[in-house]
């Protein structure tokens, strides 16, 4: 199973790639600004397979780098 992110993942062609390579089998962390799209398409998409959502906005250096690093804890069980 490949891990894949996903930027952009709340609408357009983040979204669609998110859907897309969920249905696929793959564990998709999705990335967006807006996290109630993001906790929605999270539970979308987790029938499929694992989904891990970060909310940030990719313009801010230092919520990119807090979100990143906390992926290794929460990723822990799997």
């Amino acid at each position: 199973m490949k891990t894949i992110l996903v930027t952009g993942s709340t609408s357009g062609i983040g979204k669609s790639t998110a859907q897309l390579l969920a249905k696929q089998g793959n564990r998709i962390i999705i990335c967006g600004r807006r996290s109630e799209v993001l906790e929605s398409l999270k539970a979308e998409l987790s029938i499929f397979t694992e989904i891990f959502s970060l909310n940030f906005d990719v313009r801010n250096l230092e919520k990119v780098e807090t979100a990143i690093s906390s992926l290794s804890r929460r990723m822990e069980k799997y």
